[in-house]
């Protein structure tokens, strides 16, 4: 491979890697879009969009540990401070029933 293809081959991966980067934040931000209304969720509910917001907040650490580019690192760190919010009111909802 020379060395032209080769980085051209790298600059693909990036950019592929860069859509599944936007995808992610962006399914991340409907989700929390959509939690909302904690205080007339079932308890049962709660725990399900608690267990969300972990998994999601796993996957910003990784990305975020990732050294991404800037732009994506303090969308991710934004991301990560409205995952944090939603999970404390969701918590506070299921323990005031």
């Amino acid at each position: 491979m020379t060395d032209l293809t080769s980085l051209e081959a790298r600059v693909s991966d990036l950019e592929v890697r860069m859509t599944r980067l936007e995808t992610s934040f962006s399914s991340m931000e409907r989700s929390l879009d959509s939690f909302g209304n904690y205080k007339k969720r079932t308890n049962e509910e709660l725990v399900l969009i608690d267990q969300q917001i972990v998994i999601m907040m796993e996957t910003l650490e990784s990305v975020i540990s990732n050294n991404m580019h800037q732009t994506d690192l303090v969308r991710a760190k934004a991301l990560k401070a409205r995952l944090k919010n939603n999970q404390t009111r969701a918590r506070k909802a299921k323990v005031a029933k």
